[in-house]
């Protein structure tokens, strides 16, 4: 579910110990995903804060959710 919260701009922690794919490698590049891999990571990069939500919609181009989201509802009307 990591790769779906990212999508949504939600902030996104992954202890994946293995090799990392190219589009975990994308988001983590890009600062949609944070890789921990260690316990200092833990500490360091986690960001506790208080999140201040706007009534107002965020309108981002999010080119690749609305493909996804457009390909679901196409199955589900077949």
């Amino acid at each position: 579910m990591n790769r779906e919260a990212a999508a949504l701009g939600v902030p996104v922690y992954s202890i994946f110990r293995s090799k990392i794919g190219a589009v975990d490698q994308y988001l983590a590049n890009s600062g949609r995903l944070v890789l921990l891999e260690s316990v200092k990571d833990v500490y360091t990069k986690i960001i506790l804060k208080k999140c201040r939500r706007s009534r107002k919609i965020e309108r981002t181009s999010r080119v690749a959710l609305h493909r996804i989201v457009n390909e679901i509802i196409g199955i589900v009307e077949r």
